[in-house]
């Protein structure tokens, strides 16, 4: 039983996507294949896989080691494997006029994307500190923090993809 995966190693949000194959089997019959107990689809004998990544807890390279028990039964045989992947912590990048410290009581703005999702990306923001205003358009969310210290919670398709803390300060005082 052997996975042939677009990446052995995706990021956390993203789709794991591989084909499952037996070696040793004649095009003859499709076997019945499974993931986790799951039956999966099969076409030419080739069984489709496809799930999303989710996170865990990232080694200092970045990345978590996971595995999935996949099956297929051929006639009267039983072939059963257990196949790694690695789920990466994709990096999220955020853009403000005031990157490492919003303000108290305001509005600030920020622009969240996640560039190794590219267009599965579709986030959903928590806070804690403060609260949000999600913008009209992909990413974008407004955070007011209540707090002397806010993190951003971040998430695609229900996934959570990890949090950024940011400090608060009070407004400055005015110039004259």
């Amino acid at each position: 039983l052997v996975a042939l995966p677009e990446s052995k190693v995706v990021a956390a949000g993203a789709k794991y996507v591989a084909d499952l194959i037996v070696a040793a089997s004649s095009s003859a019959e499709d076997p019945e294949m499974a993931v986790d107990g799951k039956s999966i689809p099969v076409e030419g004998g080739s069984g489709k896989i496809e799930f999303t990544a989710t996170p865990g807890a990232y080694g200092p390279d970045g990345t978590v080691r996971k595995t999935f028990k996949a099956s297929a039964k051929l006639k009267d045989s039983v072939y059963r494997d257990e196949i790694e992947y690695f789920v990466a912590k994709p990096v999220i990048q955020v853009q403000s006029a005031a990157l490492s410290t919003l303000y108290l009581n305001c509005g600030n703005k920020l622009n969240v994307g996640v560039p190794a999702l590219g267009t599965s990306y579709n986030p959903s923001f928590s806070v804690r500190g403060g609260t949000s205003i999600e913008g009209k358009e992909i990413g974008l969310v407004t955070i007011v923090p209540n707090a002397p210290k806010v993190t951003l919670g971040v998430s695609s398709n229900g996934n959570k993809i990890g949090d950024v803390e940011f400090d608060v300060q009070r407004i400055p005082k005015p110039d004259i």
